[in-house]
């Protein structure tokens, strides 16, 4: 082989490692750029004063670049958890005021409810929103977490129905 044939080869394979690194950085800033504006959903668990009721709020934060409905809440199909309408178990106190009384009533169980009883709560673009509701653990129940699902569908010419699974720690596992 002559000089001129080696460089030509040498160059050839630098330009190769060049195109190649540039193909692996552009293909790490476009999932950099997805996973940024992907949909977040968290889960937030109080006691309340019945004892087998916790009082769950799902909050969901939209960075992405369309505006987003939610739907429907789900839970696990166990025996061990259900679903309540939070709005549907609170009275009026006296003074305008809805609480959650000490000693409530929850008439309907679900494994899958609607967001909120007046149609679907649209979050916006880079904002957040969050749905009460109550999740009911059966006192037989030894379970250690709860995963709840929130439904949501992007607004868009052809929306697409999307579900993010969530965990919240019932009791510590101590």
């Amino acid at each position: 082989m002559t000089f001129p044939s080696d460089l030509a080869s040498v160059v050839s394979i630098l330009a190769l490692a060049v195109s190649l690194a540039s193909t692996v950085i552009a293909g790490l800033a476009y999932r950099r750029a997805g996973k940024a504006e992907r949909v977040v959903a968290w889960l937030e668990l109080s006691r309340t004063t019945r004892a087998e009721w916790l009082l769950a709020t799902m909050h969901v934060k939209n960075p992405s670049r369309l505006q987003i409905e939610l739907t429907k809440l789900a839970i696990e199909v166990t025996p061990d958890f259900r679903m309540g309408d939070y709005e549907a178990a609170l009275i009026d106190d006296g003074s305008g005021n809805r609480i959650l009384p000490k000693d409530f009533e929850v008439k309907d169980h679900y494994i899958s409810m609607p967001c909120s009883p007046r149609g679907n709560i649209v979050v916006p673009i880079n904002d957040t929103a969050s749905v009460k509701f109550l999740i009911y653990q059966a006192s037989f129940s030894r379970k250690f977490k709860v995963k709840v699902g929130v439904m949501y569908k992007t607004r868009e010419e052809k929306p697409r129905d999307k579900i993010i699974w969530t965990f919240g720690q019932i009791r510590s596992n101590i």
